[in-house]
């Protein structure tokens, strides 16, 4: 299991693509992982295709809500004052 702490992805004019991932290994080792390719399709579990666009913002909208989560849980907590 890699446990993802930071990933690059770079893309040319010709819609090739390489993408870095750097992580543990296992919760012990750091590695890092290469993909290159000549060309890039995202799309979601439906089959929706996304593009670059659309996967930052469903990125922004999953650390968004985690914020939003992380606050209730404050301000729900026996401890928040």
């Amino acid at each position: 299991m890699l446990d993802i702490a930071d990933a690059t992805l770079a893309t040319l004019a010709d819609n090739s693509v390489a993408l870095r991932i750097g992580g543990l290994l296992n919760y012990t080792e750091y590695r890092e992982l290469f993909l290159r390719a000549e060309q890039r399709t995202l799309s979601r579990g439906d089959g929706q295709e996304l593009g670059i666009a659309g996967l930052l913002k469903m990125g922004e909208e999953y650390w968004d809500t985690f914020e939003r989560r992380k606050n209730d849980d404050t301000e729900g907590s026996p401890r928040a004052t």
